[in-house]
């Protein structure tokens, strides 16, 4: 944006606002257009439905499916750190112990196969500085997953939704890195395209509504801020990208 705007540091409200943001929109949505292009679509529908399925038992189970309130707090308590990925057959082990009398055993190792995924994830999103996504939501433990994963769900399906179109090449997605590959265009496209859109709503109900732009970006004066932090509701950015 500091392209579009050279220098600029000034207040815009109004059809200059709505047209900013459009124009963010429009980027990311073409960003995330060209991300997918490459993929088969049967395989990228099939390979994400799969993930999104591990993703819904991690968080069901602990918050549903377990009636031992010590087995919850000590699985939701697991550490999703370098420890985890030194030694994931310790754990992997440990989870299985704990859970086996309470979910079959398939359900059991895709919820330790996903925190091995996560751990390596949070580990890669800690080398380029990044540590939180959103108010005090982290992957340090499971249960900071379970409430990152809820943050993300309706974005996971709406991914969903767009791959029997956007997908239209021949690369083929492997199960055990989809959510690696993926994630980081959720973050940085699904969950900004959800904000920006309700940054236009904003415009839309709130007369005084503006943006401070500079060099970095551009600032809204108002947001959303949401009753029930990370569950089904996505955050939404201040800041346009």
């Amino acid at each position: 944006m500091s392209d579009e705007y050279p220098g600029a540091n000034r207040t815009v409200a109004e059809d200059e606002a709505r047209q900013l943001i459009m124009a963010q929109i429009e980027a990311h949505n073409g960003g995330l257009l060209r991300a997918l292009r490459k993929y088969e679509s049967g395989n990228a529908v099939r390979v994400w439905h799969g993930t999104i399925r591990a993703i819904e038992e991690f968080i069901n189970v602990p918050l549903f499916a377990i009636n031992d309130d010590d087995v919850v707090q000590w699985l939701l308590s697991v550490r999703l750190d370098e420890s985890l990925l030194r030694n994931p057959a310790r754990v992997w082990a440990q989870v299985k112990a704990a859970l086996d009398i309470h979910v079959d055993g398939g359900t059991v190792d895709r919820i330790c196969r996903l925190m091995v995924q996560l751990a390596a994830i949070r580990s890669g999103f800690l080398m380029r500085g990044q540590r939180s996504f959103g108010p005090g939501i982290t992957l340090d433990t499971v249960g900071d997953a379970v409430e990152y994963l809820q943050s993300r769900r309706r974005h996971f399906v709406a991914l969903l939704y767009l791959m029997p179109r956007a997908c239209q090449g021949t690369d083929r997605l492997v199960p055990l890195d989809t959510l690696n590959v993926l994630l980081p265009h959720v973050e940085h496209s699904c969950t900004t395209i959800t904000g920006l859109y309700l940054q236009l709503a904003l415009i839309d109900v709130l007369p005084e509504f503006t943006l401070e732009v500079d060099d970095a970006g551009a600032l809204g004066s108002h947001w959303l801020q949401s009753s029930m932090r990370g569950i089904l509701i996505p955050n939404v950015p201040r800041s346009l990208p």
